[in-house]
Order: C-alpha cells, then sequence, then structure tokens
C-alpha cells in the first residue's frame, strides 16, 4: 500500500472520529389528535401548542432539572434558523420531533428537527411579496406553529394560513385570510380546537380596519367562521363608536388565546385602539371593592382602553349574541385589573 493510499486512510478515519454523525433518525410520527390537546397537562414528555395546554400556563411537570442541578446544564447543541433579527418563536414537540419558525422580510420559514440531536429533518420556506406594510417590515415575527393530525399549521406576514405534511414539510393547503395591502398579517401562533384552526389576525390598531379571530377546518383550511374585536353598527358595544369609527376601529389579536372545554369557550385578549380615533371613546371608572385593590378603566360597553368586552357569540357566524362583561376583581393580597378580551364558543 503507497504511502498516500495510506495517508488518506488515516485522514478518512480521523475525520470519521472528529465529525459528528448524520442525526439519528427521529421518532415515528404519532398523530396529534384533539383527545391529545385535551389532555397535554398529562403529557409531560411533549409540548403540542403554543402555551403547552388549553389553560395557558406554559407550566412544565417535568422535574428532573431542578435548583440542584441547574447549574450543572451545558449546551448539548445549537440549532441556527438562518435568519437575522430577534425571533420570538415556541418551539413545538411531538415525540421527538421538534417544530421552530423563523421569519425575515422575504419569507416565513417552518423547520422540523430532531429535539435529540439538533439535525434538521425537513424545511419549508415561504415567500413574502416585497411590498408588505410598514408596521410587517418593522416587527416581522412569528411566534410559532399549532399541531393537528399530521399536519403543521402556521400563519404568515402576508396574512395566509399554511398546513404542511408533518413528515415531509410539502404544502397541504394555503388559504388566504386576508388583503395583506390593508395592513393585516398573523404574527400569532395558532390554536387548534375541535378539529378546528383559530387564529387571530395582526395589524390593525396601527395598519388594518379592525381585528378579528377567525375559524377554519384543520383538514382543509376552509373558513368556518370570523369574529370582529370592535363591533359593527347595530352590534353590542357600537353605541361607543361615533359615527363609522368602527370600521377603522383596530383591536388586533396579537397572540394565541386559550380555551376552557369545561364551557366551551375561547379566550382572547385584544390590543390598542387606531390612534386617531381613540379620543372618540368614552370610559367609565369601575370602582372598587370595598377592602380590595382592584383598579380599573373600562370603556362603557368595553374594557381597559378600548379592548372589547368579553362578547359570547353563537357557533355558526360568529355573530355577537349576549354580552358577557369580564370584571377581574383582586383579593386584599392579590392586585388585578380589569383587562378586557373576547370570549367565543366553539361548535
Amino acid at each position: 500500500m503507497s504511502l498516500l493510499v495510506r495517508f488518506v486512510f488515516a485522514a478518512l478515519a480521523f475525520l470519521s472520529f472528529v465529525l459528528p454523525s448524520g442525526p439519528a433518525p427521529a421518532a415515528e410520527w404519532r398523530d396529534v389528535t384533539d383527545d391529545r390537546l385535551l389532555n397535554a397537562g398529562s403529557d409531560g414528555a411533549n409540548w403540542l401548542m403554543y402555551n403547552r395546554t388549553y389553560s395557558g400556563w406554559r407550566f412544565s411537570p417535568l422535574d428532573q432539572v431542578n435548583t440542584g442541578n441547574v447549574k450543572k446544564l451545558v449546551p448539548k447543541w445549537i440549532f441556527a434558523g438562518g435568519t437575522l433579527g430577534d425571533q420570538q418563536t415556541t418551539p413545538i414537540v411531538n415525540d421527538g420531533i421538534m417544530f421552530t419558525t423563523s421569519t425575515a422580510l422575504g419569507f416565513n420559514r417552518v423547520q422540523a428537527v430532531n429535539a435529540a440531536t439538533g439535525g434538521l429533518l425537513w424545511k419549508h420556506d415561504r415567500k413574502i411579496p416585497e411590498d408588505v406594510g410598514a408596521l410587517v417590515r418593522l416587527i416581522p415575527h412569528n411566534r410559532g406553529v399549532a399541531l393537528a393530525k399530521d399536519g403543521v399549521i402556521f400563519g404568515t406576514l402576508d396574512a395566509h394560513l399554511v398546513a404542511l405534511d408533518a413528515k415531509t414539510g410539502k404544502q397541504v393547503w394555503d388559504t388566504k385570510i386576508a388583503d395583506y395591502g390593508d395592513g393585516y398579517f398573523v404574527s400569532q401562533a395558532p390554536l387548534v380546537v375541535k378539529g378546528k384552526v383559530i387564529v387571530g389576525i395582526s395589524g390593525p390598531g396601527e395598519m388594518g380596519p379592525r381585528g378579528f379571530v377567525e375559524a377554519f377546518e384543520a383538514d382543509t383550511g376552509k373558513s368556518l367562521w370570523r369574529w370582529y374585536s370592535v363591533p359593527a353598527a347595530g352590534e353590542p358595544g357600537s353605541e361607543t363608536w361615533t359615527a363609522d369609527t368602527w370600521k377603522i376601529g383596530g383591536g388586533a389579536v396579537w397572540h394565541a388565546g386559550t380555551y376552557d372545554p369545561a364551557t366551551n369557550l375561547l379566550y382572547f385578549g385584544t390590543g390598542n385602539p387606531s390612534r386617531p380615533r381613540s379620543r372618540y371613546r368614552k370610559a367609565e371608572v369601575v370602582p372598587p371593592v370595598p377592602g380590595q385593590r382592584a383598579l380599573g378603566l373600562r370603556h362603557s360597553g368595553r374594557a381597559a382602553r378600548h379592548r372589547r368586552g368579553p362578547q359570547r357569540t353563537d357557533s355558526q357566524g360568529g355573530r355577537p349574541g349576549q354580552q358577557a362583561r369580564l370584571r377581574l376583581h383582586a383579593r386584599s393580597d392579590h392586585r388585578e385589573v380589569s383587562l378586557g378580551g373576547a370570549v367565543h364558543q366553539v361548535a
């Protein structure tokens, strides 16, 4: 054997030792069913939705890492999403497969990663038009995906909702939620409930006319209902909006909501009103209960700083029905403020 051949073999052996091996195969895919989402609280090994459970507590029952050993933690692997700037995603994990998002002005990116090794399983890039609104250019963020059966669902910076095959990253469906030319986009992670994908829209308050929450079929992307965070003329609470100011009222829905299975209700917080219109709002002071330290400022028909008071709506068209105000009063040792939000019943 020549000296050159022996050198090549020695070099290959050395490289095989010092270079990391390819990513170990992730576990076989297990569908994320409605039952698994409903019982996510008892599944400590996974993080199946943005808040982990429908309650929104974001609490993990795992106790392997504790105050006694946390100082011993060291990096095991580092995964780079390939985009610059701050990222706001919450990783979603199903049986050893982790899903993350990365965003930039040119694209929305979803990645499937082997949670044990950090190895990339697949990557999906969706191009974003160059003429998106000014607010998107300022904060091109995405907070994560939702899982439904074998689908990975995410919102985009041009106001679409997209579903991917969890095993391959291939697109399954793409639904336009709103016109990004009107300032709409999606930054929140969707919420999956009873086979429906629930998502709120970003933009209103700074760019878009008025905010809303919309439900889609998880299997097809078909729109099922839409609920607006600012009431139209004649709807409960519309008397607090002068003339036609409700049409550009704002009230974006920035973050994923929560869900109460016992009452079959969704809960969403809403954002600020359109700035030029805030002076039209009529406010009333909510007096504290004697012996308590609660303090709130509520607008007539709405809660703090325009935010739409909770509305109970029917499950067919998202049309407002009986209004239900939410008032959070503090105990003597705890301080809370009436904040408001949206309540919707799920079919």
